[in-house]
């Protein structure tokens, strides 16, 4: 698995709903054991190695990548489509994690077939669509074809409304979170030492970690009153 909070996410819903979920492919993955929801990955017809939609890749690196990546591209996401499609013709209702790829083919089908379609955007696919010649466009388009439109922090969510100022009325805040239960005898209460910093994301450019190394950097020249 790529996100565990996609993975809780979607076995809290099932306890509700008849869940099943379409991922892009991964070199990486294992074999999903029987679980509260159905897992299947979408198939690119092209080889593998070749296939820039890997579900574990970051893809912000697509906005600056060489005609040939951004055609690949362009074929996964055309046999994403015709996987999510076949599932949506079953389905009641749409919810896609990332708003490309998922978002993009998730608003475009709903808008076909007439279905509700709800987006969450986790940060990554908004940077990318952000730097995209089209990418306001884009969101422009996911926002008018979506019922409703999901950030998991209040940052993002003002960073989408500068995007697509349509989205105002749409968007909401939930702060995705992990399930993680206390086992008998567990202390509840934690409490790190002092000077503590903890960082929890991938190391790309979006996630600021160069911004936390220079904030690190600048506290303790002032402390030493440099």
């Amino acid at each position: 698995e790529t996100c565990a909070y996609i993975r809780d996410f979607a076995r809290n819903l099932s306890i509700d709903f008849n869940v099943k979920v379409l991922a892009p492919p991964d070199r990486s993955a294992v074999q999903w054991p029987p679980d509260a929801f159905a897992l299947t990955r979408s198939r690119s017809v092209l080889p593998a190695r070749l296939d820039p939609l890997n579900a574990g890749a970051d893809l912000n690196h697509l906005a600056s990548g060489s005609l040939l990546a951004k055609f690949a591209s362009m074929v996964s996401l055309v046999c994403f489509f015709a996987h999510a499609l076949a599932l949506t013709l079953r389905s009641d209702a749409v919810c896609s994690h990332w708003m490309v790829p998922s978002g993009l083919v998730g608003a475009l089908i709903c808008r076909l077939l007439g279905k509700p379609h709800v987006v969450v955007e986790h940060s990554g696919a908004l940077h990318l669509l952000a730097r995209m010649r089209a990418g306001k466009q884009i969101v422009r388009f996911i926002v008018e074809g979506s019922d409703r439109v999901v950030t998991v922090s209040s940052d993002l969510e003002r960073k989408l409304i500068a995007v697509c100022p349509e989205a105002r009325t749409k968007v909401e805040v939930i702060p995705m979170g992990v399930t993680v239960p206390p086992r008998p005898g567990d202390a509840i209460t934690i409490k790190p030492p002092p000077r503590t910093i903890l960082f929890i994301g991938r190391l790309t450019e979006i996630k600021g970690l160069d911004v936390l190394l220079h904030a690190i950097i600048d506290a303790m020249l002032g402390a030493a009153g440099l």
